[in-house]
């Protein structure tokens, strides 16, 4: 390469990191709510629920179950809401040891026609608290191990379409699980393009992980995220059970507690993660109160 072609380079390069810093200075991931959040009000007012989280600011939602999404599908797009992900059950894709069901693609395809592209789920229930012994160990260790086998095997059989699949760790999945954890056990044994991960802040934090740290390892790994707070003056836990149903709860709306969204926010803007969904445990009666502050904050953070 001469002087010459080495200056047009250079001008060229120059050109594309401007290029990319102002892309990524004007990029904002969309805000929306999910909707395990308002899950007792939605019982009373579907209708009226979803105006008023339009009417909030939020432009998209994430169903708590693919039925959910099916029931509430038209009636978010009359008010201008627009479902973009799902959890689901993994027992509707996977049988109790990780295998893949025969009719494992059924809630891909019912998501597929209301065009949600990201099915999310999390470890089973039953799995929730940390294993009680050695033997109890290796039986989840041995899932967990399937349960990336048939992962992979999904994105080879290629039959689910555009669709994301994404798992949501709580805290027991960052914890010890003979010499590994679920999380690691799942992250080493699947594909980036076979399996992505919904970073939950709250429970990533109540694990003793930092959670602006993780997004940043899982870099574009992180297709998406559940932001909640996590009151101070309470111990971590890998018992995400019991740390659920604990009265009072660790769990805290945006803002009001003491994880550093400073930092978290840097690192979803890094990786530009257009997923981020609010989600609040216990929300209580002062739900659109709580409602209004989170995405207040988050469009602050992205403004």
């Amino acid at each position: 390469m001469n002087r010459r072609e080495f200056i047009a380079t250079l001008g060229a390069l120059t050109f594309t990191a401007k290029c990319q810093h102002l892309f990524a200075s004007n990029w904002k991931p969309n805000i929306g709510l999910q909707l395990f959040t308002v899950r007792d009000q939605l019982k009373s007012d579907k209708t009226g629920l979803l105006q008023t989280i339009a009417e909030i600011g939020y432009s998209t939602l994430q169903s708590s179950s693919v039925d959910e999404a099916v029931d509430l599908h038209d009636m978010a797009n009359h008010v201008g809401l627009t479902f973009t992900s799902s959890h689901t059950d993994p027992a509707t894709i996977f049988d109790p040891k990780g295998n893949l069901l025969k009719s494992y693609h059924e809630p891909f395809s019912k998501l597929d026609r209301l065009g949600i592209k990201q099915v999310v789920f999390s470890s089973p229930f039953t799995y929730f608290d940390a294993p009680k012994d050695e033997s109890a160990a290796i039986e989840r260790a041995d899932f967990y191990k399937r349960l990336a086998q048939s992962i992979n095997q999904i994105h080879t059989n290629k039959d689910i379409g555009d669709i994301e699949i994404l798992f949501h760790p709580h805290s027991v999945d960052f914890g010890k699980l003979l010499l590994t954890t679920p999380f690691q056990l799942l992250t080493d044994n699947t594909e980036p393009t076979s399996l992505g991960f919904e970073v939950d802040t709250f429970w990533t934090s109540m694990a003793g992980v930092d959670p602006a740290n993780l997004i940043k390892a899982l870099g574009t790994r992180c297709r998406s995220l559940h932001l909640s707070d996590r009151r101070p003056n309470f111990k971590n836990s890998y018992n995400s059970l019991t740390t659920f149903m604990a009265k009072p709860n660790p769990a805290a709306p945006l803002g009001r507690g003491i994880l550093d969204f400073d930092s978290i926010c840097n690192e979803i803007r890094a990786i530009q993660c257009d997923h981020l969904y609010i989600e609040q445990a216990w929300i209580g009666d002062s739900y659109k109160e709580t409602l209004e502050n989170s995405i207040q904050l988050l469009t602050n953070h992205f403004s």
